[in-house]
């Protein structure tokens, strides 16, 4: 994990290699290995790690172990290999969740 610091951000290695092309809104993983229903989240950021962080955008839908789709068009140069993803809401290795139904707490 590496800490972004005042970003408040964990960012996370995603298994397996990706694919991205550059203005398409869809992100393939390796057949068998990736696993993107039990890694990633909708809403989560991701981005191929060659193109950096200033890539990254948002997963509109996961469709499977090894298909997403994202908010919009991947601005990146694209290509094939380690990705990367991230949530506004890690810290540490806990996703802090933004309703109290979800950590159990009864609403007022």
């Amino acid at each position: 994990c590496i800490d972004l610091g005042n970003n408040n951000v964990i960012e996370k290695p995603i298994t397996g290699t990706l694919s991205f092309t550059n203005g398409s809104e869809s992100v393939t993983g390796q057949n068998g290995i990736s696993v993107f229903l039990s890694q990633l989240n909708t809403g989560d950021y991701i981005y191929l790690d060659n193109d950096g962080r200033s890539s990254a955008i948002q997963i509109k839908l996961l469709t499977s172990d090894t298909l997403l789709s994202l908010q919009t068009q991947y601005p990146g140069s694209g290509g094939s290999g380690s990705g990367t993803y991230y949530h506004p809401d890690f810290y540490g290795n806990q996703r802090i969740k933004n309703n109290a139904v979800d950590i159990g707490v009864a609403e007022k």
